[in-house]
């Protein structure tokens, strides 16, 4: 397990709101705050290619108490704000958020597999309604955005629109829950990854190791850009790197540590990668820009997952 505890070769960068010029944030917001939930996995689709390339970031947080799940959504930057179910009594809270590969719009996804689209962003189908052994804790688009996956805790997978089914991660019978779920570059293939640190591969997704029990639980993952590598994060902010991943430091041990880190996603050319915590604080490492958080700023839940484009 490589896990990065010092800034050597790194820049960490926690940022307050106050001061700080947003490239874009977007901020999915409850009615009240609850425990937090397992994170989803970005995809990490975008404008790949152009070094330094700078994402659109999104953050999600999810309300999971009381019978009215917000969801509202919040941009900031150059985020546009494409519609929200604020005033909508949702059957489950929203657990994750997926951007179109293009940008221009999102889908957010509750815990029973409800799934809401915006923008561009079209609606293929989803599990509300179905008796599922576990809840869903991600969303994962196809790469041309013509489809989608949800995953549940238990690993099973539901494939809509063009989504490809290449198998679970042995349903029913997981020593731990599956928190994280992210393509490969040509959508032929997926990981999974469990709160214990196992690494589930399908498709044509390779298998480039996995940190297994620390003592902490894993809270999300993300692939590298060309997929032969991912970042596994835990929840102390100590980010484990395989593959091609190059570990550019993470918060562990530093006095301002993002602990619980819930969620972590990469820039479009995998120079660097941002790290958010559940109090909206959020860490830049490598190449990645410090274009402020949501920290300072009175949350009505906490942040459990990101996406960027």
């Amino acid at each position: 397990m490589r896990t990065g505890a010092g800034g050597r070769s790194a820049r960490h960068r926690r940022s307050s709101a106050a001061g700080v010029a947003f490239l874009a944030l977007i901020l999915i917001m409850s009615s009240s705050p609850g425990p937090v939930a397992a994170a989803a996995v970005p995809a990490s689709v975008g404008t790949a290619g152009r070094p330094g390339a700078r994402l659109t970031t999104g953050l999600v947080a999810a309300e999971h108490s009381g019978t009215f799940k917000d969801g509202g959504v919040i941009a900031h930057g150059a985020a546009r704000f494409l519609g929200s179910p604020t005033n909508l009594a949702l059957a489950a809270p929203v657990v994750g958020m997926a951007a179109t590969p293009g940008g221009g719009g999102y889908w957010l996804v509750g815990a029973d597999g409800g799934v809401l689209s915006y923008g561009d962003a079209r609606y293929f189908g989803g599990t509300a309604g179905l008796r599922l052994r576990a809840p869903i804790v991600a969303l994962a688009p196809t790469w041309d955005g013509q489809g989608y996956w949800l995953v549940g805790a238990d690993g099973s997978v539901y494939s809509f629109g063009d989504a490809v089914f290449y198998g679970p991660a042995r349903p029913m019978s997981l020593p731990e829950p599956i928190v994280g779920f992210a393509r490969t570059p040509d959508g032929r293939g997926y990981w999974m990854v469990s709160s214990h640190g196992a690494v589930y591969s399908f498709g044509d997704a390779r298998y480039y190791g996995a940190p297994g029990p620390q003592g902490v639980p894993v809270t999300s993952a993300v692939r590298t850009p060309d997929g032969r590598g991912y970042w596994i994060l835990f929840s102390n902010g100590a980010i484990a790197s395989y593959g091609d991943a190059i570990n550019y430091a993470s918060s562990l041990g530093q006095k301002d540590a993002l602990d619980p880190a819930t969620t972590i996603f990469t820039t479009s050319d995998g120079v660097g990668y941002w790290v958010a915590a559940a109090d909206g604080a959020v860490a830049s490492y490598g190449a990645a820009p410090n274009d402020g958080s949501m920290l300072g700023f009175r949350l009505n839940g906490s942040i459990i997952a990101a996406t960027g484009w």
